[in-house]
């Protein structure tokens, strides 16, 4: 077995342990992984509850750099693109808790950037601009979501859908945007990306 490739940013994965990342459904080469902090049982019990921000990454593998840097409240354990809409980013904090980052505006001024960088007003040659990590777009309600870490997070197939009296059905006519997640708290929980619902 070879190593072929390493990723690694300084500030936002240096001394990480990474849990989980994701390919991108459409994008060759691209991939989001998230990061939690390298600490022992007896410090996390002390940092528990305790908010602070996280990252997870955006990669693409032909930079050095990540390509967008997404900021949750808490860590995430775990982390999806969305197979339909690979914009639509869902993670699984430590909390028990899921976030919700829409990329797709960032990855609009990303490309625009990239097309006229060649050259700046005054004719030189023009930096790239500087962006602050990606906020969440949601968050769930922590009486709503699980009361440990998420430990999977699994997207539905295409044509299922749950109710929200927690039918599973069959769905050709619309779109499904739903996605599952489980927890050490023996709960499985059913979220409604689309509708921001929980179902």
């Amino acid at each position: 077995v070879i190593k072929l490739r390493s990723l690694k940013h300084l500030i936002y994965s240096k001394e990480k342990a990474i849990p989980c990342i994701d390919w991108h459904p459409r994008k060759t080469g691209t991939i989001v992984a998230c990061g939690e902090d390298n600490v022992s049982f007896n410090e996390r019990c002390e940092l528990a509850g305790t908010a602070r921000k996280a990252y997870s990454l955006v990669w693409r593998m032909k930079d050095l750099d990540p390509y967008i840097v997404l900021e949750s409240p808490f860590e995430c354990t775990q982390i999806k693109y969305n197979p339909r809409h690979p914009n639509l980013i869902v993670g699984g904090l430590n909390t028990g808790q899921v976030v919700l980052w829409d990329t797709e505006e960032r990855e609009k001024k990303l490309e625009f950037e990239r097309l006229n960088s060649h050259v700046s007003e005054d004719g030189g040659a023009k930096e790239s601009t500087n962006y602050k990590p990606l906020p969440v777009l949601d968050l769930s309600s922590i009486d709503l979501s699980h009361n440990r870490p998420v430990q999977q997070l699994l997207w539905l197939p295409e044509s299922m859908e749950f109710s929200a009296k927690g039918e599973l059905r069959h769905i050709e006519e619309k779109e499904v945007n739903q996605f599952a997640t489980i927890s050490t708290d023996g709960k499985m929980h059913v979220w409604d990306e689309i509708g921001r619902a929980h179902v």
